[in-house]
């Protein structure tokens, strides 16, 4: 009987407690900001600049056109660059191989000139050779030199034992009044063409291959002043260079 009288008296006393009225309570508004609106859009799957104004869109625009305005300066002029190097690096190549070829060419041409002296010299000794033989061109050759040495007597006429008969009937016709007392003597050591004329004072060697030395002389004294080499003297059958000083 006691524990029902302690259950009926807290019953009581929840009965007569005053009541209580709610109090409204004010909640934050939910609106999100333009940055967290941004952020759901992108987050939403749509473009970043569709949410941006227009005077942003238009500044966005004009700097990605300055962006590949200057892209495109900064590439042109890069490129021109390394096409500017790369045709300076041809030239200074291409001067480099002309420079080549010239002392190639300079070379080959030194070599060619003694190769054309040497042939030049043949060529000239077989038509001086040719010419030689003929008994009118040593009849000739006699006859100016005596004419030349005008008060001079000479005193004999060396030449080839072939040629004896020409010489002598040459000078006997031209010259019998004025070198009544000249003999045309035979000389093995004498090339037909040749002729070594004697006077009183004075030996004029006229042979053929003496002839074709100094000739010889012509040719190499030139190339070598070509050349800056030294003069070539020939002396019989010798040859010695002389240095240039």
């Amino acid at each position: 009987m006691k524990h029902q009288s302690n259950g009926g008296s807290r019953a009581a006393v929840l009965l007569r407690l005053p009541s209580i009225a709610p109090v409204p309570v004010a909640l934050p508004s939910m609106k999100p900001d333009p940055v967290e609106k941004t952020g759901l859009a992108v987050a939403a799957g749509a473009s970043p600049e569709s949410t941006l104004p227009q005077s942003a869109l238009d500044e966005l625009e004009a700097l990605r056109h300055q962006a590949r305005s200057e892209g495109f300066e900064c590439g042109r002029q890069e490129g021109e660059a390394a096409s500017r190097t790369e045709y300076e690096a041809h030239i200074a190549r291409l001067g480099d191989l002309l420079e080549s070829v010239k002392r190639q060419r300079d070379d080959m041409l030194g070599d060619l000139e003694d190769d054309i002296a040497a042939l030049a010299f043949e060529v000239a000794t077989a038509l001086i050779g040719d010419h030689a033989v003929e008994r009118r061109v040593l009849q000739l050759r006699v006859e100016q030199v005596v004419a030349e040495r005008v008060g001079m007597e000479p005193l004999a006429v060396r030449v080839a034992p072939e040629d004896v008969d020409a010489v002598t009937a040459a000078l006997s016709h031209t010259h019998e009044g004025d070198a009544p007392g000249l003999r045309v003597l035979p000389d093995p050591s004498i090339v037909i063409g040749g002729c070594v004329i004697e006077f009183q004072s004075e030996q004029l060697d006229h042979r053929l291959g003496l002839q074709l030395g100094k000739l010889r002389d012509i040719f190499l004294n030139a190339r070598a002043a070509s050349s800056g080499r030294g003069a070539v003297i020939h002396d019989g059958d010798a040859d010695r260079s002389v240095a240039k000083s």
